[in-house]
């Protein structure tokens, strides 16, 4: 089995950023408000309803900084975000988690699934982050106390987010994050793109041939052969 652990980064970074975008410049609402007729709404205009924030100057802290890590802050250097990030297995992750999310004002998550990493952002770790932060999770529900999100949520600590997975794959209708305006929610899409298949057939001879050089070594590319 020949493992490619970056196949999707470039695609679920791209998520990150729409997520982020959506999520900071009203896009569903503003969205809705056209679809409805309701441009106008309660005799307001649009620009007072959705004033937004720039991201450029703001500071991102990235919990976890491997593929999509990397290709998330490549991204966001280059719309003039400063990036920050946490992760014990990347030296150039220089910072805590604590100092992390002191310092971030937005917090997006791209951390695997493991024992120590499940459950590692609840209401602790919300009630640490700057006022006003925007929460962005394209990695595993797993990561983050749910429940803990919509209380920040409620709060104004959290004042957006966005997330492209869920526990079980779904997320009931009637969950309180359905009914906030300031949530964008998508079902694990990310990583999805159309030139997947030509990817792939790109990736799987460069994959074998690393493999085969290894010669059992124990390698992140060829940690499965």
């Amino acid at each position: 089995m020949l493992f490619t652990p970056a196949r999707n980064a470039d695609g679920v970074a791209e998520m990150t950023l729409a997520l982020l975008f959506a999520a900071t410049r009203h896009v569903l609402g503003a969205d809705a408000d056209v679809r409805a007729g309701q441009v106008f709404r309660d005799g307001t205009i649009p620009y007072q309803r959705f004033r937004a924030w720039e991201i450029a100057g703001l500071t991102a802290g990235l919990v976890g900084l491997g593929a999509v890590g990397r290709a998330v802050k490549w991204r966001l250097s280059g719309l003039g975000v400063r990036v920050i990030a946490c992760d014990p297995y990347n030296d150039e992750a220089r910072h805590s988690l604590d100092e992390l999310l002191a310092e971030a004002d937005i917090v997006s998550l791209h951390a695997p699934v493991t024992d120590d990493t499940v459950g590692m952002i609840g209401a602790k770790q919300f009630a640490a982050m700057r006022d006003g932060v925007v929460f962005l999770n394209t990695a595993r529900a797993q990561l983050h106390d749910t429940d803990a999100l919509v209380d920040a949520l409620r709060s104004g600590k959290v004042a957006a987010a966005g997330l492209d997975h869920f526990a079980g794959e779904w997320l009931p209708v009637d969950h309180p994050l359905v009914g906030m305006p300031n949530v964008v929610l998508t079902p694990h899409i990310g990583g999805p793109r159309g030139t997947l298949r030509r990817d792939r057939r790109r990736w799987w001879p460069t994959t074998w041939k690393q493999c085969c050089r290894a010669e059992g070594r124990h390698t992140s590319s060829t940690r499965r052969c």
